[in-house]
């Protein structure tokens, strides 16, 4: 009781074992008509990777792109100095100077 009752308790946490169960437990029960005792834990395992090792069982394949993340603008080269106005100091003259009689 203490072997099944181990076993099942992992069940929430590894979806896997639910599939395997019954499996599992006619092979126990197979194991032990002929007076051999196996713990539910190693024949699952041995399930699990004679599946794996069959090619029945793949990994999930891993992507390689990158996620798309928001970076922002990114700096211009000169960052650390400040941006030029876009008017010269004639242009300001000019401007401040344009309605008024010389």
């Amino acid at each position: 009781m203490v072997d099944r009752t181990r076993f099942e308790s992992k069940m929430n946490s590894d979806p896997r074992r639910a599939k395997y169960a019954e499996r599992v437990e006619e092979a126990i029960n197979q194991e032990r008509a002929q007076g051999r005792n196996a713990s539910r834990e190693s024949v699952y395992f041995y399930m699990l990777g004679k599946d794996i090792a069959e090619g029945k069982l793949k990994a999930k394949p891993k992507t390689t792109k990158a996620p798309d993340v928001p970076r922002g603008k990114s700096a211009g080269v000169r960052s650390d100095v400040p941006a030029r106005s876009g008017r010269s100091d004639q242009d300001k003259r000019r401007e401040r100077l344009a309605n008024t009689n010389i």
